[in-house]
Order: C-alpha cells, then structure tokens, then sequence
C-alpha cells in the first residue's frame, strides 16, 4: 500500500467534482447548471486512447485518467472541473480493491466557441 507521503507527491493537481444541479434555457436550448460538490488533490494523466485500451480495458474514447483518494460518492452522472477545462465522467473504478483509490477515467468536452 502506498505511504501517505507518496500519495500526497502524487495527487499535485487540484480538481473540482461537479453534479448537475438543474438546467436553463440559454438560446432556446436547454443547458444544465453544474456546481461543485467537492474539490480535491488528484493525478491527472492525459492518455491517448489506445493507452486507456491497454490500461483499463474500457472504452477508447477516453481522453484523461484522473485518480485521487477514495471517495465512494463520485459517479458517472459527475464531471470534473480541472484548468478551466471539463472532464466528463465514463467510469469509475476502485483499482487495488482496498478504497485506497478511486481511478476516473474521463473525456474532455470541447466547448464550442460563442460568437
């Protein structure tokens, strides 16, 4: 099991965990409303989708692997929130089995740009 210091050396990037918290109607469409719930130290990897193949063996549309400490609550209705950009949720996984650490695995939504 790892030591709490190489945890702490490994999780250096700072997230945020959001749920959809209601929606609005923006240009006669409807958008969802989206707020944090948690915000957390984690490892982001962005890895292309033949490593996520090989890694996980789940889908190839994956674009990030996020870990962070074990939380139970996260789920694939969640998006995380990380440097401005937004990471949707396709599965999420307990890798060792212990809830030591929950493995993320995510696809970057690109947001169209306004004109």
């Amino acid at each position: 099991m790892a030591k709490p210091v190489d945890l702490a050396k490994k999780y250096d990037q700072r997230i945020a965990l959001q749920r959809q918290s209601g929606s609005t109607v923006v240009n006669g469409q409807l958008q969802p409303n989206w707020t944090t719930y948690r915000s957390v130290h984690a490892a982001v990897l962005q890895i292309t989708s033949a490593e996520m193949a090989i890694a996980m063996g789940a889908s190839a549309m994956a674009s990030h692997l996020v870990d962070i400490r074990y939380y139970a609550k996260v789920n694939e209705v969640d998006q995380i929130l990380w440097r401005g950009r937004t990471l949707s949720i396709l599965g999420v996984t307990n890798p060792d089995g212990k809830r030591v650490e929950t493995r993320i695995a995510c696809l970057e939504i690109k947001q169209k740009p306004t004109s």
